[in-house]
């Protein structure tokens, strides 16, 4: 389906990824760590609740607050 799209270098994997590492091939992406993810996500809530504040009810803005004061 994928090569249809015009995905022309594509592989399958039969094996875990630790197979595919040991036979010399690379893995193009590395996982983000604990902190980049807790930082993406906190990061989306304040700007989430800051678009439902300025869209709809200023409450929202609480929940913005509850974000930030939860990280410090």
């Amino acid at each position: 389906m994928l090569a249809d799209r015009g995905f022309a270098s594509l592989r399958v994997l039969d094996s875990e990824v630790q197979a595919w590492t040991n036979s010399g091939k690379q893995v193009a992406n590395k996982p983000w760590s604990m902190e980049r993810l807790v930082r993406v996500t906190a990061g989306s809530l304040v700007l989430a609740f800051f678009g439902l504040n300025l869209l709809t009810s200023k409450k929202f803005f609480m929940g913005a607050g509850l974000v930030s004061a939860d990280l410090v």
